[in-house]
């Protein structure tokens, strides 16, 4: 693995970007819901795809218990010998309205573990991963985090595209303009969620936030 020396500027080439998902498959999660992948493609200025960049689910977190769900996000290059590199910044809505975050009973520290992350550039792919904590305040709607991110892939097998930067934040300060969405992940506050999981239906009984149709 190379050492990470910052993300890559973009090389006066226009990406654009299409989403892809609900997937079929993802990593297995500890929580009470089947994780919903969403794969981004990014394509260099011929509209070629030269990377995905995939955040494996949950979009729902259920219960509020105050443990951690890991999440992770990965960036992956279609020629395994281009370089990528991926940074991602986890945070979440729920503040009062003096700026402090709206806490309920049980708070506990450290909501997004880390706060920041990333990895690269390597060979072929990137991954980087995040503790978020299974809480909300207990008013309002709930919480939810937001999952900023930013790849570069970099053309080191001669496939003529240069650099492609894609991702929802400028993270490294480059002056990247963002050109897709955030990963997002709710824990709701509709108690009829627990109550759907109580009944066998395992948050999918259509009643609350948590239902299939939320």
């Amino acid at each position: 693995m190379k050492r990470f020396v910052g993300f890559l500027a973009l090389a006066g080439l226009a990406s654009s970007l299409t989403f892809v998902g609900p997937l079929t498959a993802g990593p297995d999660f500890n929580n009470k819901y089947s994780p919903e992948p969403q794969t981004v493609e990014c394509r260099d200025s011929d509209d070629n795809v030269v990377g995905t960049v995939t955040y494996g689910g949950p979009l729902k977190m259920w219960p509020p218990n105050h443990k951690y769900q890991t999440v992770t996000v990965t960036a992956l290059a279609v020629d395994s010998g281009d370089d990528v590199t991926l940074g991602t910044e986890g945070t979440h809505d729920e503040y009062a309205q003096d700026g402090s975050e709206a806490n309920g009973a049980g708070n506990t520290d450290n909501d997004v573990n880390p706060i920041a992350d990333s990895d690269g550039p390597n060979d072929g792919s990137a991954a980087t991963s995040h503790d978020l904590r299974s809480e909300r305040a207990g008013t309002g709607d709930g919480r939810v985090y937001t999952l900023d991110w930013q790849a570069t892939f970099t053309d080191d097998a001669d496939d003529g595209y240069g650099e492609v930067v894609c991702g929802s934040a400028d993270l490294d300060g480059s002056g990247f303009d963002p050109n897709a969405d955030a990963f997002l992940i709710e824990v709701p506050h509709d108690m009829r969620c627990g109550a759907d999981w109580k009944g066998g239906n395992q948050g999918n009984g259509g009643q609350g936030q948590c239902g299939s149709g939320a």
